[in-house]
């Protein structure tokens, strides 16, 4: 498979976690009382699904940097610095059915959310008073460029965490 093949396809799964993660945010703010139906549904496989998400950013962030050879700046290393603990963290919690994890990992899911929101944004509107990116790795870089350039990495990494997060929110709602 090709590169632009691969970017494509990373392109659009994370734009599909994006509004999965967003639906399960408007849904928890939504639900008035928890239990049964669909939140049961989410509640078993949040954490799971949790997981694979951050395990799969985790992987594809490193392709792009080892195997795509695009250099991380310095918002990337931010991300990444959220989004790694997660690939750890959520895969021995869904291990252990420890919805306490939820303490640990939304916090950093929520950071790291911010921070590719805020990247993103200063990838559409570069300023000249980003002071966190050198000149050697520029955060203003676009390094992928899908769909008419509204999707990037960071935009990926957004996708990512709002899933993640909309996933914790809801888990272990079901239980009451």
């Amino acid at each position: 498979m090709s590169q632009s093949t691969t970017i494509t396809i990373m392109a659009t799964t994370a734009v599909l976690m994006g509004v999965a993660g967003v639906v399960l945010l408007i849904a928890a703010f939504l639900r008035r009382r928890s239990g049964g139906g669909p939140a049961a549904i989410v509640d078993r496989f949040a954490l799971p699904a949790a997981a694979v998400v951050a395990v799969l950013a985790m992987a594809s962030s490193l392709w792009l940097s080892e195997s795509a050879e695009f250099v991380p700046c310095d918002l990337c290393w931010y991300q990444r610095i959220a989004m790694y603990p997660l690939a750890v963290l959520l895969p021995i919690a869904a291990i252990r059915r420890d919805i306490g994890v939820r303490w640990y990992a939304l916090p950093l899911a929520i950071i790291g959310g911010v921070i590719a929101l805020f990247h993103h944004i200063e990838q559409r509107l570069p300023t000249d008073e980003l002071l966190s990116c050198s000149s050697a790795a520029p955060c203003t870089t676009r390094w992928v460029n899908e769909f008419d350039g509204m999707v990037s990495i960071p935009t990926m990494a957004l996708g990512a965490f709002l899933l993640i997060t909309g996933l914790l929110v809801l888990s272990g709602r079901a239980r009451g």
